[in-house]
């Protein structure tokens, strides 16, 4: 009769995660006197941080869209005789416009 392996011991449980719920307030240390600034404020200066020209700023996206989404993009911009990445970026930026109007 074959000899068997000795099965390897069940992994133990994990340990409950014992981090502190903290306060988004909190997790920011702020001298006295002076508020947390604005998610305005925040993305105001995230993208000057980005080297590019004065009134643009450049931004490297990967996307994942279903393949249907894709495929009518792609459509669209054959049809406007335009490059798809033109075409999303337009998109996008008439999405950011209608956001904040």
């Amino acid at each position: 009769m074959p000899r068997q392996k000795p099965r390897p011991a069940p992994p133990s449980p994990a340990p409950p995660d014992k981090t502190p719920a903290v306060d988004k307030q909190q997790a920011f240390r702020f001298p006295p006197g002076r508020t947390m600034p604005t998610p305005a404020q925040l993305a105001k200066a995230s993208v000057a941080k980005r080297p590019s020209p004065p009134d643009r700023a450049e931004l490297m996206l990967r996307l994942s869209l279903r393949r249907e989404a894709l495929e009518r993009l792609t459509v669209r911009a054959i049809e406007q005789g335009r490059k798809l990445e033109a075409l999303v970026q337009d998109l996008l930026e008439d999405a950011a416009k209608d956001g904040t109007e």
